[in-house]
């Protein structure tokens, strides 16, 4: 069977897309290119699938040396890649989308768009619309859940109904979360992450932005009765978008007020780790002012952690596939309903049901045939 010619497309994220490709992606179906702004990855970690990598700006050199090589390279790229079966643009960007396909774009005989997020939701109409030779000349146009469809379908005014799908993107950490399960014991792994044995463990938000509102589920922690603030422990993940040291310590010292025992995880942890870090909580709490499903979210699914998260964040996908989880309406209330999953031990049970539907809707098994799929469909 001879190989297609595919080219990945994509301004940002260079970790996302390689991911894609390593799950996706087989080198001996597809001869793959990737190209993108600027790469400060290792390009050895693409020699496994033989990817091209393909950049269009070196930081080395001076705004109007890159500004003449930019164009030396669109049009070497163009001769390159003259007989292109596939160009797929990840995460679309109105200065690089615009630019590549202006350059490439024609050469394709097949084009596919993937919206990744707020690519679509945090951009201005004008910004969408502006897309709009492209969407007709596409193939396939691409987003990651309902509320995406629901826009695009609202700026277009279902123009390109027969064009669009709904697909997301796979999480690997799944994966690593069953190995870890296999592997060891959550004793063992609670050991080895210097975790007290005697407490309840709940992780508290994913990150360190300020729209996790930290301080607001600290405070409202702080109002359950004593018994219940003894027998938990919180773990605070500000790995990163922590915007300052000022917001990190108010969060400590509102941690220091409660009477809370903590512990604040700053530290990058790799893939692995992250599966083994997920399964050490018995309850997953989060309270972001607006959200997306994020990675983090499912990941504590997989675990069969008791998921707590407010009800202005709705996420019907999960709910209507079976997904079960635990809501507060806000801040003072959340105060009660921790206190009654505390007293009644419901994360005593891991939820083995939320883990089963989640790795059937969101690992890169379950969700490969449906992108390799797309770019067969016409």
């Amino acid at each position: 069977m001879k190989k297609k010619s595919i080219l990945l497309a994509c301004p940002t994220s260079v970790h996302f897309v390689q991911e894609y490709i390593e799950n996706v992606l087989d080198d001996s179906l597809f001869d793959i290119y990737f190209l993108t702004w600027r790469t400060n990855l290792n390009e050895e970690i693409w020699h496994t699938k033989n990817v091209k990598v393909l950049t269009l700006i070196n930081d080395n050199e001076s705004k109007i040396i890159n500004i003449l090589k930019l164009l030396f390279r669109l049009i070497s790229i163009k001769i390159r890649l003259r007989k292109l079966d596939i160009i797929h643009y990840h995460f679309i960007d109105k200065r690089f989308t615009h630019l590549v396909d202006f350059f490439v774009g024609k050469n394709a005989q097949k084009i596919i768009l993937t919206f990744w997020g707020s690519d679509l939701l945090r951009e201005p109409e004008k910004s969408i619309t502006s897309f709009s030779k492209l969407y007709k000349r596409s193939n396939k146009i691409n987003v990651m859940n309902i509320e995406m469809f629901n826009k695009f379908q609202k700026i277009t005014k279902s123009q390109y109904s027969k064009k669009l799908i709904s697909l997301d993107f796979g999480d690997s950490t799944l994966d690593s979360i069953k190995v870890a399960q296999k592997n060891k014991s959550i004793d063992n792994i609670r050991k080895a992450w210097n975790i007290p044995e005697d407490k309840i463990i709940v992780h508290l938000g994913y990150n360190g932005f300020e729209a996790q509102q930290h301080i607001k589920m600290i405070k409202s922690l702080d109002s359950c009765n004593t018994k219940v603030k003894k027998s938990i422990f919180l773990i605070v993940p500000l790995s990163y978008g922590c915007p300052n040291e000022k917001y990190k310590n108010q969060i400590i010292q509102a941690l220091k007020d409660s009477g809370i025992n903590f512990y604040i995880l700053d530290k990058f942890i790799d893939k692995d780790s992250i599966g083994e870090f997920r399964l050490t909580a018995d309850i997953f709490l989060y309270g972001q002012t607006t959200d997306a499903i994020s990675a983090s979210m499912i990941e504590y699914f997989a675990t069969g952690s008791t998921v707590i998260k407010p009800k202005w964040l709705i996420y019907s996908e999960l709910t209507d596939n079976g997904i079960t989880m635990i809501e507060y309406k806000d801040f003072n209330s959340l105060t009660n309903i921790f206190e009654n999953v505390i007293l009644q031990k419901l994360y005593k049970n891991k939820n083995k049901k939320n883990s089963s539907i989640i790795y059937s809707l969101k690992s890169w098994n379950s969700l490969k045939n449906q992108w390799l799929k797309m770019y067969d469909e016409n």
